[in-house]
């Protein structure tokens, strides 16, 4: 059971840094990619010189990776991320089925 906080709404046991609480817009990012991926066959680039609305998108790719890495992503959204962009982890370490 999640003992989150009623002033904060964040649960300090699972609360971390880019730690997204609202599944939400979690899934609507996802959501983002996965169709970003469909319609030009690639990632989203979080380069400073990519388009103003992919940017977005690889930037939270790149948050994705970083709380996968660090060990603070729930395996429900690693088994999504998974499910909807297979190539999502990149070159960020190993994954947890490795």
């Amino acid at each position: 059971m999640d003992h989150v906080d009623r002033e904060s709404g964040v649960d300090p046991q699972r609360s971390r840094r880019g730690f997204q609480r609202d599944d939400t817009r979690w899934m609507q990012q996802l959501t983002a990619v996965a169709a970003h991926v469909e319609r030009t066959g690639r990632l989203p680039s979080a380069s400073r010189n990519a388009d103003p609305q992919e940017r977005p998108l690889g930037v939270w790719l790149t948050n994705q990776r970083r709380d996968h890495l660090i060990g603070s992503m729930p395996v429900d959204r690693v088994a999504r991320l998974d499910a909807l962009v297979p190539t999502w982890a990149g070159k960020s370490g190993p994954r947890r089925d490795r």
